[in-house]
């Protein structure tokens, strides 16, 4: 069935075995499929339960067919391949998910190797191989939908990488004929021949020749074939070295030396000389890898000491590097080293192990220093160049000086915290709340502002500009004649003048407003201030008048003096709303609201 789908269902096909497997063609993979078994016997039968699976998920891929296997010139490590398989009919989304895995093996190893990689052509490079050596390769595909199936193995393809010169010396010996009566001697040079993967192709000949200093024709065997692993060369009796190469069709292996002693001196190796033993293990016809190690006949001192390097220097440290002594003068194996310093004509030392090639000198005063290191055999030692280093002495300085920033700012820090209030007074002094304050009382130029709680509701627009009055009341305000001619002194008539003489001492009654009442009208509606009186230069209305008038206000007056001080009339109803006033205290209810 279509995979979308997978209702309705097609029969295939089936096969009939009697093993436990057999084959249905089913023309493509990409549907989704349903299979059951059949068992019989003689009597019965008995059916499996359905196993159904998208069929590309089951995939087994045919065989690649391998075309082509071939050497990459100048590249010895990789080989090119070539093949084609039956996805190559597919779609190119189906190619995407083709894995090829590649074995590959060599005669002279029984283990092979696989390389698995996600390819997307039919062509690649394989890598990582022994140069001048003969691969065998094997191709299997695998779609990665289906990742437990592999298909077959293909057919093998063998083919040799390209050729690179040999990596290694040949091993090289000698025998030595006595001097015969014309002075000359016969030297047997032997070698063993190069081994694979050292070959790194195919031997092709071998090169010998000795020569020496007090002789100045030197002494060949010229172009050996590889067959061959010995020659016989005639020298004289002084001392000369011989040497040894091996050559394939990519070039030439590194030389192999043996130095062939004088005829006086001691036959084989010598005194304080350095020699390389190897013991190497035959069997059958494999052979293992060497085995070094480095001896002496006898020990000697050593010819020349480390040479020493400075690293670093501190205020009362430096620190020293040194290289060791090159071979052909160390005369024996390195026992230790010793560090010499000297200042103010006082030497000290420190002997440390023979494998330490770094060291600090700590606890240094202030001066300057003459350092060198010696390196000692079990023979004697020797020194190396002293070097001169100048110590400043001073590692303290600079943690005094640390801890005497640290203790200044936490002390700063403290009395900054313990002298918080004081500093907050100085640098944001507290600032009072003018309501709370005398600042209330003050009147500021020519302008008097009698001030209620509650909203301002005008200024008054005197004759004289320069000397407006502020004529300020509260929906509650209650003001008297008395009130309002402390605050806008106006002449007195005689009569008036007369009355208050008369009348020095002011009675209360139920008619007139009383200090209580005044007590009242400063508690409720909060009076801040009784501004200073001003006066009015001459020419102009008493200030007082510009507002209230002199002895009664009614409703057109107060219509009038509204005018003059730049507000609109209040409406009628709330006239209306308005006590009557006494002409004779000129009293202001509570309730007159506009």
């Amino acid at each position: 069935t279509y995979c979308l789908h997978n209702t309705d269902y097609k029969t295939v096909g089936s096969c009939t075995t009697a093993d436990t497997w057999c084959s249905v063609n089913i023309g493509s993979a990409g549907h989704c499929f349903c299979v059951d078994v059949q068992a019989f016997c003689p009597s019965t039968s008995a059916r499996s339960p359905r196993r159904c699976f998208a069929g590309i998920n089951e995939v087994k891929m045919y065989p690649p067919r391998f075309t082509r296997l071939t050497t990459i010139p100048g590249n010895s490590h990789c080989l090119k391949l070539e093949w084609t398989d039956d996805m190559s009919v597919t779609l190119p989304s189906e190619r995407a998910h083709r894995v090829i895995q590649i074995e590959y093996s060599i005669p002279h190893q029984a283990q092979s190797w696989n390389v698995s990689s996600v390819l997307h052509d039919w062509k690649m490079e394989l890598c990582g191989l022994y140069p001048g050596t003969k691969h065998s390769v094997r191709l299997r595909a695998q779609d990665s939908r289906a990742s437990h199936h592999w298909s077959g193995w293909s057919s093998i393809r063998e083919a040799i990488t390209a050729e690179s010169a040999p990596g290694a010396v040949p091993e090289l010996w000698r025998h030595i004929q006595p001097t015969d009566m014309s002075g000359q001697r016969h030297i047997t040079l032997l070698w063993k021949p190069l081994q694979w993967p050292d070959t790194n192709g195919v031997i092709l000949s071998y090169a010998a020749s000795c020569w020496s200093d007090l002789d100045p024709p030197h002494q060949d065997c010229g172009r050996l074939d590889s067959s061959v692993t010995s020659c016989v060369v005639s020298v004289s009796a002084n001392p000369c070295i011989c040497n040894l190469t091996a050559s394939n069709s990519a070039g030439t292996s590194p030389e192999a030396y043996i130095r062939i002693p004088g005829d006086r001196d001691a036959e084989g190796v010598l005194p304080e000389v350095p020699y390389n033993v190897s013991v190497q293990v035959l069997h059958e016809k494999t052979t293992r890898a060497p085995i070094f190690a480095t001896g002496f006949t006898r020990q000697g001192a050593p010819s020349a000491g480390p040479k020493l390097k400075v690293l670093q220097t501190t205020g009362s440290s430096v620190i020293l590097k040194w290289n060791s002594v090159p071979l052909e003068k160390l005369h024996g194996f390195i026992q230790n080293y010793t560090v010499v310093y000297v200042t103010n004509g006082k030497m000290k030392s420190q002997v440390l192990e023979g494998d330490v090639e770094q060291f600090s000198l700590t606890g240094l005063s202030a001066g300057e220093y003459a350092i060198c290191v010696k390196a000692h055999t079990v023979a004697g030692s020797a020194e190396g160049p002293w070097v001169t280093v100048a110590v400043a002495g001073n590692d303290y300085l600079p943690i005094v000086a640390i801890l005497v920033c640290t203790t200044g700012g936490l002390l700063i820090l403290v009395i900054t915290l313990s002298q918080g209030e004081r500093i907050q007074h100085c640098l944001w002094p507290t600032i009072p709340d003018p309501s709370k304050t005398s600042l209330s009382t003050w009147a500021r130029g020519s302008r008097s502002q009698l001030v209620f709680m509650g909203r301002t509701t005008g200024l008054c627009d005197h004759p004289c500009e320069e000397h407006q009055q502020a004529c300020s009341f509260s929906d509650h305000s209650i003001l008297s004649k008395t009130v309002i001619q402390e605050i806008f002194p106006r002449p007195l008539s005689a009569k008036t003048a007369k009355r208050k003489t008369h009348q020095p001492t002011h009675k209360v009654n139920a008619e007139e407003p009383s200090e209580d009442l005044s007590t009242e009208v400063s508690s409720r509606n909060n009076v801040m201030a009784k501004p200073q009186t001003p006066r009015a230069p001459s020419g102009c209305p008493p200030i007082a008048d510009c507002c209230f008038g002199r002895d009664t206000v009614d409703e057109r007056n107060l219509m009038e003096r509204l005018r003059l001080c730049g507000q609109s009339p209040p409406a009628p109803e709330a006239l209306a709303r308005a006590d009557k006033v006494d002409s004779s205290n000129l009293l202001y209810k509570k309730d007159f609201t506009s």
